[in-house]
């Protein structure tokens, strides 16, 4: 999750995303770039080639995580897991060879081949049963862990896709402060991060980050007043 409320990934990017990208960063460069597209083995929409860009401290954690020994565990898990759908696979061809010609001699089916089963491009994040996420059960595990989250905070609600939304807008009032210019200049660069076919999508970032600016602008206005009266008054 912080990954891609750090980068702006889709959901379908992230239980995609590569364990190549992850690597121990150099402590000289406050973030790593790494162009992600279908060739590496994530997912993109429209199979469109970006960069995103992985914050140090972030990637020294994956770099961990890619190395741990609970994601070794799962790795192994996928050996065994690939058996048994090939073994399922071999069970229902030779079912339907029987019902076709109610014998079993001459049936062939190829060994299983690990190294041709798995997945051509070895995915960072895996799941419990040692296989890579799927878009669907990705979305259903952060279903549940909201569903936990709202026995006690009743009117709390956050879809995954929010954390997108939130790095959008996070990184725009940070380049703007930085930079010391408007929102609306940094409208293609954003897009360009957020992988956005059409500018015109982006855009709801810039109204929302220049309504929130405003906002923290006029509160800090009040505090400054406030503070000016207190002081006035002693």
């Amino acid at each position: 999750l912080r990954l891609k409320l750090a980068t702006g990934l889709r959901i379908q990017e992230l239980v995609t995303f590569p364990a190549l990208a992850i690597r121990h960063p150099d402590p000289n460069v406050d973030k790593i770039s790494f162009n992600i597209s279908p060739l590496v083995g994530c997912q993109t929409k429209y199979s469109k080639k970006r960069t995103i860009e992985i914050p140090f401290d972030l990637m020294r954690e994956l770099s961990e995580y890619k190395e741990s020994e609970i994601r070794k565990k799962c790795m192994e898990k996928e050996y065994g897991y690939l058996k048994k759908q090939h073994e399922k696979a071999r069970k229902a061809a030779l079912a339907l060879w029987i019902a076709d010609r109610n014998e079993e001699s001459d049936f062939i089916f190829n060994e299983f081949d690990y190294e041709k089963t798995k997945p051509s491009h070895e995915p960072l994040f895996y799941n419990n049963r040692g296989t890579q996420y799927s878009k669907s059960s990705f979305g259903a595990t952060i279903s549940n862990i909201r569903d936990g989250i709202q026995k006690t905070h009743t009117d709390w609600y956050y879809r995954l896709h929010d954390l997108r939304s939130t790095f959008a807008t996070d990184w725009l009032l940070k380049e703007a402060t930085e930079r010391k210019c408007v929102c609306d200049i940094l409208l293609g660069e954003l897009a360009a991060l957020l992988g956005h076919e059409s500018t015109m999508t982006t855009q709801k970032y810039i109204d929302f980050s220049r309504n929130k600016d405003a906002k923290i602008k006029f509160s800090q206005r009040k505090n400054d007043a406030m503070n000016q009266a207190m002081g006035d008054a002693n």
